[in-house]
């Protein structure tokens, strides 16, 4: 892919991800360009999930959470195979949070996060992702 190409993939998948409310296929749209081998890290919770299955458990896991969240790119470096995406996300912690510790039941506030990641791509795919 070429550097263009990348920029205008990888802001594909968090404009995806921004129709979730409007889109009910959205979380297969993103994950149909997530390769089976995958590897995702979320450095903050420690959890390590894998392909298809792992990227829809992550994002699931905010919209359930954030059913009103949203992604805003802030900053972007890309090359041929790898991109590197600053973020924020917010929403409103209105449904439950499940995660390595356990349920976190909502508490109606509101949530700014400000996220960093680095995606591996292979052929048009998503390879690794680390957040």
């Amino acid at each position: 892919m070429t550097i263009q190409e990348v920029e205008t993939f990888i802001r594909s998948l968090y404009d995806r991800f921004n129709s979730h409310i409007t889109d009910p296929q959205w979380l297969d749209k993103v994950v149909a360009n997530v390769s089976d081998d995958c590897n995702i890290l979320d450095i903050p919770s420690g959890m390590m999930l894998a392909g298809k299955e792992g990227m829809q458990l992550f994002l699931s896991t905010w919209t359930t959470a954030f059913p009103d969240c949203s992604m805003e790119v802030t900053n972007m470096m890309v090359c041929e195979e790898q991109a590197v995406v600053e973020f924020t996300c917010r929403g409103t912690h209105t449904g439950t949070l499940y995660g390595p510790g356990g349920e976190i039941t909502p508490s109606g506030h509101k949530l700014v996060l400000h996220y960093c990641a680095v995606y591996q791509l292979k052929e048009g795919q998503i390879v690794e992702a680390r957040l």
